[in-house]
């Protein structure tokens, strides 16, 4: 019986893709300001891919400009440093995560937070949207000395918690870094496919919407 359910951050409780897309925005304005507004959208929908949804850095990015545009690594690259903290003030969270957190709380589980990525960032875009209230705890994975899909961090959050691994419920949308881990912790995990649709192999306990957390739990007779 699950007493805890964790959910990641970005790409199941936010959409990363309005962020990235104006942040990526951003920085085409300042050094490429002429470019044809189609030229401009081709783009940015270009480095979207290059970015890899937050998980292939920030090399691919300046490289392409680089070679393509000829524009200076050196002018560029202090703009994709601090690409990550500018995205904050973009974030926003999915349109059913507040009612599914809502829901969630009233029926009694414990609720946490576990998240990749640069502390401050991660912090900055979770209280730019004002979501700490919701949540028992509230945790980048880093701060427990290792990022997923290791499995401390699962295991440090459960800690917190206080319950057992085996009693939470992992919610996440990145095979390798979200279902894997938890997987490897001996949590039980739901892998949400709602931004970007991707194929994956039948036994992969996978969701399409966020509020299908909901209907999982009642099917299951614990909501």
């Amino acid at each position: 019986m699950y007493k805890a359910i964790i959910f990641d951050f970005d790409y199941t409780l936010s959409d990363r893709s309005f962020a990235i897309h104006e942040g990526l925005g951003r920085i085409v304005d300042i050094f490429l300001k002429d470019l044809d507004p189609f030229e401009k959208e081709a783009l940015i929908q270009k480095m979207v891919v290059l970015d890899g949804d937050g998980t292939s850095g920030r090399g691919p990015l300046i490289e392409h400009l680089n070679k393509t545009y000829g524009l200076n690594i050196s002018d560029i690259k202090p703009y994709f440093d601090t690409l990550s903290y500018d995205m904050a003030k973009y974030t926003k969270l999915d349109p059913s995560a507040l009612e599914v957190l809502k829901t969630l709380k009233s029926a009694g589980y414990k609720l946490g937070l576990l998240t990749n990525g640069d502390i401050e960032t991660q912090y900055l875009k979770i209280d730019t949207v004002k979501l700490r209230p919701y949540f028992d705890v509230v945790m980048a994975s880093l701060e427990s000395g290792a990022m997923k899909p290791d499995p401390l961090p699962f295991i440090t959050i459960a800690n917190k918690l206080g319950v057992r691994k085996e009693e939470c419920l992992y919610v996440g949308d990145v095979f390798f870094s979200d279902a894997l881990g938890a997987k490897r912790s001996n949590m039980d995990y739901l892998l949400i496919n709602n931004h970007r649709k991707r194929y994956y192999a039948p036994f992969v306990k996978q969701i399409k919407t966020l509020k299908e957390v909901l209907s999982y739990l009642n099917k299951k007779g614990l909501n």
